[in-house]
């Protein structure tokens, strides 16, 4: 494998057509896929200590988990665990090649640093204040909706916060932190 060093070989692996979808259309993935899945949260532009710098999901949201297997399987069993609560977006791509998509998900998990991958100790830390973070913010939400939702047309509309916050985040795509943004604006309200 190395010559004075050096590779003496090339490396090429055979990545499908990357794929972004929202977490609640996971069953729009053919079963029997095989290949590589990132989860991001729900947030967006919190704090760089739980950003994570990529170009395939706006607003630098953190990653929370990079998997690999049958996708549409993995990603169900996943997110009825801790990650599903707060998934957002899911990346996906098609590798069929089983050492391929290993040598993938350990790249990607050196990348990424996600929260919930057992291989990253360091991030249990970070985990605490990231869910403590998560309950103020949806608190904060939960408040400036109520303030607001009996003077405000556009809120008079929803039954509940978890309502708002759910049309918002899924027909919008909005995060949680533009979602407590657009609220706190509502605030001076009559």
């Amino acid at each position: 494998m190395f010559f004075n060093g050096k590779f003496n070989y090339d490396l090429v692996m055979k990545i499908g057509i990357m794929n972004k979808i929202p977490i609640s259309k996971i069953n729009d993935i053919h079963a029997t896929m095989e290949g590589i899945y990132i989860i991001f949260d729900s947030f967006g532009n919190v704090n760089s200590d739980w950003e994570t710098p990529n170009l395939m999901i706006p607003n630098e949201r953190k990653c929370l988990y990079v998997g690999e297997g049958k996708i549409k399987a993995r990603l169900k069993y996943r997110l009825k665990r801790i990650t599903g609560e707060h998934g957002k977006y899911i990346i996906y791509f098609e590798v069929l090649d089983k050492l391929d998509r290993k040598l993938i998900e350990r790249a990607l998990i050196k990348h990424f640093k996600p929260m919930d991958n057992k291989e990253e100790v360091w991030a249990f830390s970070d985990k605490k204040k990231y869910w403590d973070y998560k309950k103020n913010l949806i608190s904060n939400i939960e408040l400036n909706f109520d303030a607001c939702r009996h003077s405000d047309k556009e809120l008079g509309q929803y039954a509940s916060a978890t309502e708002y916050i759910s049309f918002l985040m899924e027909e919008e795509g909005y995060s949680l932190n533009e979602i407590s943004d657009r609220l706190s604006s509502k605030i001076n309200c009559n």
